[in-house]
C-alpha cells in the first residue's frame, strides 16, 4: 500500500529495538480507524515482513504517537476493544490508579521492581513481551536457570534474547506478580566495556529503559492521556472470569499431562468451558473444545480405544471453526498443533505435517504449539532440529513439563550431564513432588570415593624378656 499509494518525501531514521533504522518520510490524506477519521497524518514506511512472521500474522502498519496523542486511548483487554476519546470529555473513573508520565515526550513510566528497584519503561502496547535492559538483567538472572531465543528488532537482524522472572512490579500502587521479562543475552554477560557507537543502538541495547508490553498491561483496563502526561489503571473485572477459566484450564492440563488422571482432567475441561460459554469468551471455548479433542486423543492411543479417536476428531472440527468465528489466530494455531498429533498417531504423517506447519505459522509465540513440533521431529528422529523448539518452548515457558522431560531425553541422548542436571532440578524447583526426577538426580550424583584398604603393619616381634 505505501508503494502504490503513499508519496515519499526524503527519509530519515529511528532508534527503534535493535539498532537505528532507515526509513521513508510520507503522509497519509486519510485514515479511518472505526469511526474516527484523521487528515493529514505524518507517516513513515517501513517493510514488516519479519515482525509479521515472528507473530504469525500479518501486520500492515504500526499506529504510534502521531495518531495516539490526539486523544485518550483506552485499551480494555478484557473485550478486547480500544476506544478513542475527545481529552476535554475524559474523566478519571472511580477507583482508578494514575501514575504520571516519567518523561513529557512520551509514554515512559517509572515502575518498582520487588519493592526496591526503580526502573524507568516504555509503554509499548505494540509489544508480545516485557523487557529490561541488560544492566538491571544482571541483577535478576543470579540463581535463574536461563533459556534463550532469538528476537527480531524493526531493522530485521536478530538478537539473542534470554528471559528472566521478576517476583514483583508496581505500577502506581498496582502490583503484578511473577513477571516474565526478555533482555538481550549478550548484553548481560558483557564483561569487557560496550563499545561506544554501539551505544546508540535501539531498545534491545540500551541500559536505562525498559519495556512494559501487552503481558503487563493485560492485567488491566489500560488509559493514556496524552494531554495530561498521565497512565490509568484500573482493575479489569473480566479478567478474573478469565482466571478462573484459566485456572480450571491449567488444572486440566496437569491432570492429563503429568498424571493420566483422564477423568479429574475432563470434569476440569468441562468445568472451564461452561465457564467460558457463560461468560461469552469464545478464544477459551475454542481452546477448551481443543482440550476435550486433545484428550480423547491421548485416551484413544494410550487405552487402545479407536472410537475416541473418532469423537477427538468431532472435537478439534468444531474447535477450530469457533476459533476462526472469533477471529483469534493463535488459538486456532494451538488448537491446529493437537490436531496434527491427532494424525501422528494414526500413521497419517502428511497430513500431519501440514497441520503443524500451519500451526507454527499461526501461533509461533505458543510454548505448547513449539514442543507439539518437537514432537513431530522427535518421532522423525531429528533430535538437532528438535533441540531449537525445545529450547524455545522453554524460553517462552520456562515450566513446561512436556518440554522440560523431552530436554532430559535430548540431554540423555547426547550424553550431556552438565545439562541433565540442570534440568532435572528445574523439574523439581517447579515440580518438587516428580519422583523419578529425584531418582535420576540422584544416580547423577558423584559417589564418594572408597578410601584404599590399608592392610595393618603387624607390629614388630618383641625380644623374650629377660627372666
Amino acid at each position: 500500500a505505501a508503494e502504490h499509494y503513499l508519496d515519499k518525501q526524503g527519509t530519515t531514521s529511528i532508534s527503534a529495538l535493535s539498532a537505528a533504522v532507515p526509513m521513508q518520510v510520507s503522509q497519509i490524506r486519510r485514515l479511518e480507524m472505526g469511526n474516527v477519521v484523521l487528515n493529514d497524518v505524518p507517516a513513515l514506511i517501513l517493510d514488516l515482513t519479519p515482525q509479521s512472521r515472528q507473530l504469525g500474522r500479518r501486520v500492515s502498519g504500526i499506529i504510534g504517537h502521531t495518531v495516539l496523542s490526539q486523544f485518550v486511548v483506552t485499551i480494555d483487554y478484557g473485550k478486547p476493544a480500544v476506544t478513542f476519546t475527545d481529552p476535554a470529555a475524559y474523566r478519571v473513573p472511580e477507583g482508578a490508579a494514575v501514575a504520571p508520565f516519567a518523561d513529557r515526550g512520551g509514554p515512559l513510566i517509572k515502575a518498582v521492581l520487588n519493592g526496591v528497584d526503580e526502573q524507568t519503561f516504555l509503554i509499548d502496547t505494540g509489544a508480545a513481551f516485557n523487557h529490561l535492559p541488560a544492566e538491571a538483567a544482571r541483577r535478576y538472572v543470579k540463581g535463574q536457570v536461563q533459556h534463550f531465543t532469538e528476537g527480531t528488532g524493526l531493522d530485521g537482524r536478530p538478537v539473542r534474547l534470554g528471559t528472566v522472572i521478576v517476583d514483583a512490579v508496581d505500577v502506581a500502587g498496582q502490583k503484578v506478580k511473577s513477571v516474565s521479562f526478555t533482555y538481550a543475552a549478550q548484553e548481560a554477560h558483557r564483561t569487557a566495556p560496550r563499545e561506544p557507537a554501539r551505544e546508540q543502538g535501539g531498545f534491545f541495547q540500551t541500559t536505562n529503559l525498559g519495556i512494559l508490553g501487552n503481558p503487563f498491561w493485560q492485567n488491566f483496563i489500560t488509559t493514556f492521556d496524552y494531554k495530561f502526561k498521565r497512565l490509568i489503571l484500573k482493575a479489569n473485572q473480566a479478567l478474573r472470569s478469565r482466571q478462573e477459566i484459566q485456572r480450571l484450564l491449567a488444572s486440566g492440563d496437569g491432570r492429563l499431562v503429568m498424571h493420566r488422571d483422564y477423568r479429574a482432567a475432563d470434569q476440569a475441561y468441562r468445568r472451564a468451558l461452561a465457564a467460558a460459554q457463560v461468560a461469552g469468551d469464545q478464544k477459551h471455548e475454542s481452546l477448551l473444545l481443543g482440550r476435550l479433542a486433545n484428550l480423547h486423543r491421548v485416551m484413544a492411543r494410550d487405552l487402545n480405544r479407536p472410537e475416541l479417536a473418532r469423537s477427538s476428531y468431532d472435537y478439534f472440527t468444531k474447535a477450530q471453526a469457533l476459533a476462526r468465528k472469533a477471529g483469534d489466530r493463535e488459538a486456532e494455531g494451538r488448537i491446529l498443533a493437537d490436531w496434527s498429533l491427532l494424525y501422528s498417531d494414526r500413521g497419517q504423517a502428511q497430513e500431519a505435517r501440514t497441520m503443524i506447519e500451519s500451526a507454527l505459522l499461526l501461533s509461533p509465540q505458543d510454548p505448547q504449539v513449539n514442543v507439539d513440533y518437537a514432537v513431530h521431529l522427535y518421532r522423525a528422529k531429528l533430535y538437532g532440529e528438535m533441540q531449537k523448539y525445545i529450547d524455545k518452548a522453554l524460553f517462552l515457558d520456562p515450566s513446561n513439563w512436556q518440554a522440560l522431560w523431552y530436554q532430559v531425553k535430548l540431554s540423555e541422548m547426547f550424553f550431556d550431564t552438565p545439562r541433565l542436571t540442570t534440568t532435572l532440578k528445574e523439574i523439581l524447583r517447579f515440580y518438587p513432588w516428580s519422583k523419578l526426577a529425584a531418582e535420576k538426580l540422584s544416580q547423577l550424583k558423584p559417589r564418594p570415593a572408597a578410601l584404599p584398604s590399608r592392610t595393618p603393619t603387624p607390629l614388630p616381634k618383641q625380644p623374650p624378656a629377660s627372666r
